[in-house]
């Protein structure tokens, strides 16, 4: 498998794990998603909101280097991109996380091995200027989004909730011995 087919099964890896953890999410009242959880964020929507800002904050880096090719413009979605709001309605969320999980699928189908070498400079969380090239951009990318993901079934599994299968090889099990 080629480097940009990679992040296309890592993409999708992303959009279904996003669904089957927001899809047992939908089985704990309001109160029980913003309760504490004494873990790194204080609720299960400050996990999917930190989820969410995080990518939209990696997109609009792309978006700034001309590196974000979509089939919708990514200016015209319904979520305010530059606005840091915080969602606490569960059914907005899952509105959005699939408008943004849209975007990551569609940009990873235009990935070539030459655009992933392409150097990308960025201010981080910490003020801190990085300059990276796309590839080890979008490996931060999935990894944090795998990371968080990671806590949040762990956290669900506490509420007695079974989020199914996590492992790659079966939740994108045609992309692993395939090309694009």
């Amino acid at each position: 498998m080629d480097l940009a087919s990679n992040f296309v099964m890592m993409a999708r890896y992303n959009q279904r794990m996003n669904v089957q953890l927001l899809s047992a999410c939908r089985h704990l009242s309001p109160a029980q998603l913003q309760r504490n959880t004494r873990s790194y964020f204080v609720s299960i929507m400050d996990y999917w909101n930190h989820l969410l800002q995080a990518d939209i904050a990696m997109l609009t880096c792309l978006a700034e280097h001309h590196l974000m090719v979509a089939d919708k413009d990514f200016h015209t979605l319904s979520f305010t991109w530059g606005e840091h709001r915080f969602i606490d309605d569960l059914n907005t969320m899952i509105e959005r996380r699939e408008e943004v999980d849209h975007l990551i699928v569609n940009m990873t189908h235009h990935l070539t091995d030459d655009l992933l070498h392409t150097r990308i400079q960025y201010q981080a969380g910490d003020e801190q200027t990085v300059e990276i090239n796309l590839n080890g951009f979008l490996l931060h990318l999935f990894h944090h989004q795998t990371h968080h993901r990671g806590q949040l079934a762990c956290i669900l599994s506490q509420f007695g909730l079974d989020v199914g299968a996590t492992d790659l090889p079966h939740v994108v099990p045609e992309l692993l011995d395939s090309t694009r």
